[in-house]
């Protein structure tokens, strides 16, 4: 059963699981927004598209015991990612397409493994978990405004990861670089810092 908002949504369960079988839509493109809380110790399972028909504003995952995003995620302006239980994972197991993605400096784990990832503006990794960008040789990640990833844990990447001659930066002396699959970095003439 698909989902459309008409409005504004948030779906909160106070620590309860949550899941979200069908696909979800909005009304008017990058207009309604969607915000899902389980509290901290509530999963989140959303297994059908958002935004594949009609784009959502955004989507915000205020807080989960771990959420995963099993079908293709579209918006028109930001997914947002407030928090999730330090050491659960938020994972988008397939494409993600949205102008702006945010983290923020909490210890959840981020995965990002569809075939495509595209994210328009530039983007800086916060999160103090682990980090994963894509998981075999033939994912594309783009982030186009440029990459920045120095505060998780620890990375691990496969496929291509791209910027659009703006700067790159994957990992430090506190965050390794971890490859699991045939890796290209390519900055279209941004710096990269490894």
């Amino acid at each position: 059963t698909q989902l459309t908002l008409t409005n504004d949504l948030i779906l909160n369960t106070s620590g309860g699981a949550m899941t979200l079988g069908g696909a979800i839509n909005g009304t008017t493109n990058n207009t309604e927004s969607l915000t899902l809380n389980a509290g901290s110790t509530g999963a989140i399972c959303v297994v059908g598209t958002i935004g594949q028909t009609t784009p959502l504003k955004t989507l915000t995952l205020a807080n989960s015991n771990g959420a995963v995003f099993n079908a293709a995620v579209t918006t028109g302006t930001s997914v947002v990612l407030t928090d999730t239980t330090d050491t659960q994972t938020i994972r988008f197991a397939d494409n993600l397409s949205t102008p702006t993605l945010t983290t923020t400096a909490n210890g959840y784990h981020l995965e990002l493994l569809g075939s495509t990832t595209s994210v328009t503006n530039a983007t800086t990794f916060l999160n103090t978990g682990n980090l994963v960008l894509g998981n075999a040789a033939t994912d594309t990640l783009t982030f186009t405004g440029g990459l920045i990833a120095t505060a998780p844990a620890a990375i691990s990447a496969a496929g291509t990861i791209a910027t659009t001659n703006t700067a790159m930066s994957l990992g430090d002396a506190s965050t390794p670089l971890t490859l699991t699959g045939d890796l290209i970095l390519n900055t279209s003439g941004g710096g990269l810092t490894l």
